[in-house]
């Protein structure tokens, strides 16, 4: 048996366990390339969907909502935010380096804990991080309620990652 893919880093992941089923589940994730397997995913899809169809699997009502980094958070996604019962935001990060070129993820990430504090009925909404590459050291995660970190983004790995979160 391999070893595992997905590892809890920070926090718990019980209110997902625990998200009631009327409740959304809102997705954030980058736009991204896909992985580098060509057998991760058939091409013009979106890497994270396995993650989606994962998580749907367990919870009928997934919101999946990516956005582009160096836009950073729009009206769209703040919409989604106010009607969430729980958020996931994905982070990815090289192997070689912890944040260079993932900034504008980071900050999204951030802008959602951010977003969630201004809104006083999101108060206890649980926001979870996934964090995708690196070594998931060296990074504070106090604001986030519940922190998964995975090697990589394929389907098998996204898979434990939900599993993980929800399972």
């Amino acid at each position: 048996m391999s070893p595992p893919t997905a590892t809890l880093l920070h926090g718990t992941t019980a209110a997902l366990h625990a998200l009631h089923p009327a409740a959304f589940l809102v997705l954030f994730t980058p736009v991204v390339p896909p992985p580098p397997s060509p057998a991760a995913s058939p091409p013009h899809t979106d890497p994270f969907e396995p993650l989606g169809r994962a998580l749907a699997q367990r919870h009928a009502r997934i919101r999946h909502v990516p956005y582009v980094p160096a836009v950073g958070m729009t009206d769209t996604h703040l919409a989604f935010l106010r009607h969430a019962g729980a958020v996931v935001v994905v982070v990815v990060v090289s192997s070689e380096e912890d944040g260079k070129g993932a900034g504008g993820q980071w900050e999204f990430a951030r802008g959602v804990v951010a977003q969630k504090a201004g809104v006083e009925e999101l108060g206890d909404v649980p926001v979870c991080l996934v964090l995708v590459g690196g070594d998931g050291r060296g990074r504070e995660f106090g604001e986030f309620g519940g922190v998964v970190w995975t090697r990589e983004y394929g389907e098998g790995a996204l898979r434990e990652v939900a599993g993980v979160m929800v399972g």
